[in-house]
């Protein structure tokens, strides 16, 4: 059976990799576009990933995938949340852990969307959550960013300690679940 094809707009290899380890057995498969789309500026992942999917759709005329993460400290207010690539230029991930040093509320989230948008109709779109902790130290050698420092709900090493694989298991796919099942009911 040919799997169904949907275009991610992303130049992130990783994000695709997530994307269709989620989707795995579903008849449908993730495959990736680079282009680049207008990110407005907002607190609200799911704003910033509709307004990039509405654009991609619009300019390309066919249905896309466009996601957006926000990396959210419940001890910084929710600082970075969605605009973590441009603070990750000035923020080492020493950084971060320099930020959070005598902090005993080390919660932190990453929330995802994931936005699917076909020309001329409005965006819908897809949320998920993936909890844990700031460490104490860096660790690991796999990733980039965050995935040194951050420990997922459950584990006890941080996201850097898993190779590719086994960590793009460790994100929730609620969002990819979800729009499994609207992009089936759609194609019935």
């Amino acid at each position: 059976m040919k799997k169904k094809q949907i275009v991610f707009i992303t130049s992130n290899e990783f994000k695709v990799k997530v994307a269709n380890v989620s989707l795995e057995g579903t008849g449908v498969e993730v495959i990736s576009r680079k282009m680049s789309c207008p990110e407005i500026q907002d607190e609200d992942v799911r704003k910033i990933a509709e307004y990039s999917a509405k654009y991609a759709a619009e300019k390309l005329q066919i249905p896309v995938l466009k996601n957006d993460c926000g990396f959210y400290i419940d001890a910084l207010n929710g600082f970075p949340g969605p605009f973590m690539a441009y603070v990750e230029r000035w923020i080492s991930p020493e950084g971060f852990l320099k930020l959070m040093k005598g902090v005993e509320n080390r919660k932190a989230k990453f929330v995802y969307c994931t936005t699917y948008c076909e020309p001329g109709k409005e965006p819908v779109s897809f949320v998920a959550e993936t909890p844990g902790t700031i460490s104490e130290k860096l660790e690991g050698k796999y990733g980039w960013g965050s995935d040194f420092f951050f420990i997922p709900e459950g584990k006890d090493k941080t996201m850097a300690c898993f190779p590719d694989d086994e960590r793009a298991k460790l994100w929730s796919d609620k969002n990819w679940k979800e729009f499994t099942k609207f992009i089936k009911s759609k194609n019935k």
